[in-house]
């Protein structure tokens, strides 16, 4: 699925990053729990998070080598 498909699907608000919206993306992680988020490793994921604070980002980002936020 692309990540524009994914904010369509969730009525979402991009705040950066438009210029990926046509990124693919394999498989998708929802987690609450930074421990969670730090286990599910894996390349071209998209994080859904309830979770909307700078420490969330850094996890992804530290994961991931970069973080493209979509919210």
């Amino acid at each position: 699925m692309i990540i524009r498909e994914i904010v369509r699907t969730l009525d979402a608000q991009v705040y950066c990053g438009e210029d990926h919206l046509d990124a693919d993306v394999q498989s998708a992680c929802g987690a609450d729990l930074m421990s969670d988020v730090m286990a599910f490793v894996k390349e071209r994921v998209v994080l859904l998070t309830g979770l909307v604070n700078p420490q969330a980002l850094r996890k992804a980002g530290l994961k991931s080598g970069g973080v493209r936020e979509i919210s």
